[in-house]
Parts: C-alpha cells; structure tokens; sequence
C-alpha cells in the first residue's frame, strides 16, 4: 500500500501477485477458522509438507480431512478478496480509481481429489483449467460486454493493450475483450510439464481433448453431457477439430530447441556446456519440470548469454529432478554448436530419443536425429537430451517471413536467390 503514497501523475500499470490462495493452505486469523468445523481432531493443518504424501500417493483421506483441506483453502480465498477490497479501498481513498481498470484472474485452478489428486500440475482437468477472470473499474464504461463465450489467459495481453490505447501486435495469439465481433468458438489451450509429465489440452465450445505425450494418448471430452469429465471418449466429438487446433498449438508452441535435463533418481547429476550460433539466440529460459523421486537439489548455478546474444553458458545441479532449457534462433533454423558435459550418477548427453553425443557437436533444426523423444522422459537414462522442432519454414509449411527476416538469412547463407531457388 506505500507505493501509492509515492504513485506519480499520469497513468500508471500495476501489477499485484497475492500467492495466496496457495499450499501452504494456512489462512491467517480470522480466516484460519471461518469455515473449519471446529470439532475435527484430525492430522489435516494445510502444510505442505503434510499433504505431499498425499499428491503423488492415495493414502486414506476421511471426508472430514478431506473438508478440512477444503475449509482451509476457503479461509484464504476469502483472506485474499478481503485483501483485493483493502487495496481497491486505498486507491479508491487516493483518487486513483477515477479512470481505473481493474482486472482480477488466476494462473491455475485446485484439485482436491476430483481425479484422485490434491494441488496442481498433475492433470488438465476443469477444476484446474477454470479459474476466475474479473475485468472492471470505470475505464471500462460502455466498453467491456459480459462474455459468455470460452476465453483464454492468452486474450488479457490484447486487452490490457486496448485499454492502454496501445497497438496489439498482430503476432500475439490473443484475441482482445473488448473486441465487439471476437470469433464464437475460438480454441483455448491448456498445458502442464511437471512431475515428468507432458500434458496438453485443446478446448472449442463444450467439446475437449487431453493429450498424454507419454504413449501419444488422447482422451477427448463432451462436457455438456460430462461436466466433470469423468467419461472419456475414444473419438473426437468435435469431428477432427480439437485434434487439428492442439497440432497447430503444439507446432507453435514446440518450436526451437529443447533441453530436458533429467536427474537420477537416488543421486546427483550436473549439467554445464556452452551454446555457440552465428545467429542470435532468442528467448533463451530454464525452469524445472517436477520431481522423479524424493526432492533433493535444483539449482541453476549459471545462466547468462554474452553481451553479443550469441553464445549460452550454464550449469546446473539437479537431484531427482527434470528441468528444461529451451531457446530459439533468429534467424530461425540456423545450426547451433552444443558443447555439454553431464557428471554424476551415470549421466550422459544424448540426441533426441537417446543417441549418445560426445564433446562437441554442430546440430541443424532439420537434423532428424534430434526430431525424436523419449516416450517417458520420467523412465528415461538420466542426462541431458537435445531435442528440435523445426520452424514451419524447413518443415515445408508456408512462413511469413520480413524483409528484414530475409536479409538476416541471405546474409548467413540459408536463402538462394539463384535461377534455382524454389
């Protein structure tokens, strides 16, 4: 709340992470006993710790731990809305709510054994896909209609940039709320990489389709007939539509250069290696995609690219864990020299779906050895795995590409403007 005592004139752009509600379920009072039954005498008090066993096993839960569990997380969402009116109330107190939007949403919804699981991250279900989305305040006045349509997280992006009177970039897969004339059945996506597991949804309407990579399993949904998606279907209910949006997301989504760095299960593995290009590296991350056994270390030691945005320097050490590193190239497609060292517990360096790979190598996006996966990253031999998907250009699919995206791959060879070129 002090930083709108020092707010200067003029429009501003805040944005506020109340991490509650959130495991640790351990609302602070009042709210720790505004919902619990005050008789249980049970070992359920919301600490991690405790409900841990219970995510990745199914020990007995009574309905009274169960409640507990339930009535405890109530308790911090309503700590949170009180927190969202204290604030709101500040700034109305200021003047700052005047010509205000105020947009309220989550990242992720909760399961409490809907699908036989607690928290988040293990499934793509409705109760952890369907969270709240609130877009109000005065700026917003004969602007922004009630939706009864699916939207996505992806639309906030063009909309905070429409409010802004901002121009939306025609590359940005969002649609923006307070466009009159928004498709009526636009597809929303879902997707979760932890825990080993690589999961994917595709929603139109009421129609829905969970994609397993482990086994290339799908399970397709119709959730005006099974809103709680307990009956899986073999066939696509939307006639080859879902399957069709969730490839054209995964081409987008997949496309660049993957590291999956996988831990062993009872040791320690350190990764460390150096990424050369002639082009640019772009977008380079690396985050941590669940536990394989008991949680030990995760760290990322080193990660920095140099000032010329050409090379990647990093070292990482994992214990029982499955991280990922991931980057593209601009231009997209140039080749990349991969120099990685895997120590520790019978690690190694492998090349898509397992190939070995020593000291280094210079690999190209088209090169099928690195088009492969394991099926199970989760069973996998642990080490480093260098996966690619091409861009639509090498892929054989039409790419609109710049004038000054051309110039950049005439200049690093990959375009022939002879009498032969296609």
């Amino acid at each position: 709340l002090a930083l709108f005592d020092g707010t200067p004139e003029g429009p501003f752009f805040l944005f506020v992470h109340f991490f509650d509600p959130h495991s640790d379920y351990e609302p602070p009072p009042p709210f720790d006993t505004l919902f619990v039954d005050p008789s249980y005498a049970g070992p359920v008090d919301g600490r991690i710790q405790l409900l841990t066993p219970f995510h990745v096993r199914v020990p007995a839960l009574s309905e009274a731990d169960m409640r507990r569990i339930v009535d405890l997380y109530d308790g911090e969402i309503a700590y949170v809305d009180s927190e969202i009116g204290r604030m709101l109330g500040e700034m109305e107190a200021r003047g700052l709510l005047r010509n205000a939007a105020i947009l309220v949403t989550a990242d992720h919804g909760e399961e409490f054994r809907e699908h036989g699981s607690l928290g988040h991250g293990r499934t793509l279900f409705g109760e952890q896909l369907h969270v709240p989305l609130v877009l109000s305040g005065t700026a917003l006045r004969g602007k922004a209609p009630r939706r009864s349509e699916l939207v996505s997280l992806l639309d906030l992006a063009p909309t905070i940039l429409a409010l802004a009177g901002a121009e939306i970039p025609s590359s940005m897969p969002g649609v923006s709320l307070l466009e009159a004339a928004r498709p009526a059945e636009r597809p929303a996506f879902g997707e979760s990489i932890r825990y080993g597991r690589e999961l994917r949804a595709a929603r139109i309407a009421a129609r829905k389709v969970i994609h397993r990579a482990e086994g290339d399993a799908r399970d397709y949904f119709d959730l005006e007939a099974d809103p709680g998606e307990k009956r899986p279907l073999r066939e696509d209910p939307s006639g080859g539509e879902l399957a069709g949006a969730l490839a054209d997301y995964a081409a987008v989504a997949d496309e660049g250069w993957h590291l999956k760095l996988i831990a062993p299960r009872d040791g320690e593995a350190t990764f460390e290696g150096t990424i050369r290009s002639d082009a640019l590296l772009v977008r380079p991350m690396h985050y941590h995609t669940g536990n394989i056994g008991p949680r030990r270390k995760a760290e990322f030691e080193r990660f920095e690219t140099d000032a010329d945005g050409r090379s990647l320097r990093f070292r990482a050490v994992f214990g029982s864990l499955i991280g990922e590193i991931a980057f593209d190239t601009d231009p997209p497609g140039a080749p990349v020299r991969f120099d990685i060292r895997a120590t520790g517990a019978a690690a190694g360096v492998f090349l898509g779906a397992g190939e070995p790979a020593r000291g280094e190598i210079v690999l190209s996006p088209s090169d099928p050895r690195v088009h492969g996966r394991p099926s199970d990253y989760a069973a996998a031999e642990p080490g480093c795995y260098i996966r690619a998907v091409p861009p639509r250009s090498i892929r054989g699919e039409k790419a609109d590409l710049s004038a000054e995206a051309l110039e950049k791959l005439r200049a690093l060879g990959y375009v022939d403007d002879g009498e032969d070129a296609p």
